[in-house]
């Protein structure tokens, strides 16, 4: 079986934003999945604090209380979104055999994962698409999922799932090519 990461418990802050309903969730989720489906339409540049405020709706205050500002709210979304990325990719039954059969359970997560989650698609996108979108306080998402791909390529060779002796940035590009590709074709 591929060994992978096992994380605590969930609480209720960590409750991903498609998995309850809009009145399950706590404001802090609520004011992130607001600022997520904002970012994504209409881009960082063009949303205020107070947007996301109105759109929860809860008091602007209540934005700075839980981010600190709107780098301290994109933070948080990029954090959520790696976080989803990673579990996807790490959820795994524990009688994976063969190389193939984790990439198309893999394949399978991430497709599910982005079709569920229409503005994680359209964030990214911008993100990796738009020159300097990232500039206002972003956390270079770009970065962050080029190293998260890097860490899963590293389990699978050391999980022995990787048939490849070529060069580990080979690698990755090709999987960030397969994951990410989808957001270029759409």
């Amino acid at each position: 079986a591929y060994d992978r990461p096992h994380s605590g418990p969930a609480t209720r802050e960590d409750t991903h934003m498609a998995d309850v309903t809009h009145g399950d969730m706590s404001s802090k989720a609520r004011m992130r999945t607001a600022a997520l489906k904002l970012f994504a339409a209409h881009g960082h540049h063009a949303v205020s604090l107070r947007q996301i405020a109105e759109a929860t709706p809860i008091a602007h205050g209540s934005v700075v209380h839980h981010f600190g500002s709107k780098a301290g709210l994109i933070r948080a979304i990029e954090d959520d979104i790696l976080a989803r990325l990673r579990e996807a990719l790490d959820d795994l039954p524990p009688d994976i055999r063969t190389a193939e059969e984790l990439r198309r359970i893999r394949d399978a997560n991430v497709g599910r994962l982005l079709e569920a989650n229409p503005e994680i698609v359209d964030y990214t996108r911008r993100i990796l698409l738009a020159p300097g979108a990232d500039a206002e306080g972003a956390s270079g998402l770009a970065h962050r999922i080029t190293e998260l791909t890097r860490d899963v390529i590293r389990g699978a060779r050391s999980a022995g799932f990787s048939t490849s002796t070529g060069p580990e940035a080979v690698q990755v590009a090709e999987l960030l090519v397969r994951y990410l590709g989808r957001l270029f074709l759409v």
